[in-house]
């Protein structure tokens, strides 16, 4: 069983919505930056990354952030437990993190990319809605499936749906990667989340994704 995991946006637990935002002084994917940073991009080393907290914000061990736009801002303590699963090709950055100017210290940049498509192409299926028409695929291949994705971006009247994705047993077992743009966990990392008493997060059942 699988979950999709995403940072908290209960205001009693973290204050404020989102926790964090780049200050002035962060270089990280700004205009003035040498290097970009792209989605499953995972270099030695990063452009400078500050940020701060919003004032009423509470500090958890995840937080919400709209800079960097993919991975997880996290602290030392979950940067630990995670290292304890199976997780896809991964860096943890050191960030500066201020909150009322002090220096909060011990807490990272998350980012995990694995780019191998790991899904049986013929029991997996889709669903690609226009208007009152709507047609179901087997994934048939990856380049066929991303075509059909890039009908969606031009047409407004178009969704796809996945409707269920079937493992291949090539599949490593990750407790955490991405998956059409969500971050998926399993349910034995969620037990130790909820072991831990990891705060700043919320979990949804993800039940699309099947082992063969």
């Amino acid at each position: 069983m699988y979950f999709n995991l995403g940072t908290s946006e209960n205001l009693y637990t973290i204050g404020s919505y989102p926790q964090i935002s780049q200050t002035e002084n962060n270089i990280f994917n700004s205009p003035f930056s040498t290097q970009r940073i792209n989605y499953g991009n995972i270099p030695n080393e990063i452009p400078y990354l500050e940020l701060e907290f919003y004032k009423n914000a509470k500090i958890t061990d995840m937080l919400s952030s709209t800079t960097p736009y993919f991975g997880l801002i996290i602290n030392v303590k979950l940067k630990n437990l995670l290292e304890q699963f199976n997780i896809p090709k991964y860096k943890f950055y050191p960030i500066v993190l201020f909150r009322n100017k002090i220096n909060v210290k011990d807490y990272y940049w998350f980012n995990f990319y694995d780019d191998i498509f790991y899904i049986d192409m013929e029991k997996s299926k889709f669903i690609l809605e226009w208007r009152d028409v709507i047609q179901e695929f087997c994934f048939t291949s990856k380049e066929f499936y991303l075509s059909k994705e890039q009908e969606t971006f031009g047409d407004f009247e178009k969704n796809l749906i996945i409707k269920e994705v079937y493992l291949l047993n090539s599949f490593p077992k990750y407790d955490i990667f991405h998956f059409e743009g969500r971050n998926i966990i399993s349910k034995k990392l969620l037990n130790a989340f909820i072991e831990n008493n990891i705060t700043g997060y919320e979990v949804s059942e993800y039940n699309v994704l099947k082992m063969e």
